[in-house]
């Protein structure tokens, strides 16, 4: 609880430092601070979340990328993007604490990326981020969170359709 509580302390540092009495001293080390700090927390715990111990047992059977046949996408409840995903995360890391820093990583520097692109209130919009959604986003239902982040960034940043359309095609698939 006291590290989330310091999560909330430095991101009010930062709404009042930088939002609030626009000092540009420090401003991108601490806005990436914050991200670097969230990937942690979310990386480093232990299970929370309503499905991570579900994740946990399921990984103990995820093959590695190179291990990988056609009958591990039809023996699984899960889609094959996410299966690929979690084998490509198994062959960097046998732990499920190295899925939870990919993912949390992947996740938490796109989320800061859209952030720091599209609001004048950087920190503001990460408070918000994490009062509102940083712990249902990094510990719930991980492959669809996976597939919605995957598409709501394409749609946000890729502006040739083609490619939206391409990416948001593989997203199905995850």
């Amino acid at each position: 609880m006291a590290v989330y509580l310091f999560v909330i302390f430095c991101c009010l540092v930062g709404v009042y430092s930088y939002d609030v009495k626009k000092q540009k001293i420090g401003c991108d080390i601490t806005f990436w601070g914050i991200c670097f700090l969230l990937i942690v927390v979310a990386g480093m715990r232990y299970q929370i979340g309503a499905d991570t111990i579900n994740y946990m047992d399921e990984f103990r059977y995820v093959k590695k990328l190179s291990d990988l046949s056609a009958q591990d996408f039809s023996d699984t409840r899960f889609m094959p993007g996410w299966i690929i995903f979690a084998s490509m995360c198994k062959s960097l890391c046998p732990q499920f604490i190295g899925l939870q820093f990919i993912h949390a990583t992947i996740l938490n520097i796109s989320i800061f990326l859209f952030i720091r692109q599209f609001s004048q209130y950087r920190f503001t919009a990460v408070l918000m981020y994490v009062l509102l959604a940083y712990i249902n986003l990094n510990t719930e239902k991980k492959e669809s969170k996976f597939k919605k982040w995957f598409t709501a960034l394409l749609q946000n940043i890729i502006s040739n359709w083609i490619w939206y359309l391409l990416t948001a095609g593989i997203a199905v698939l995850i």
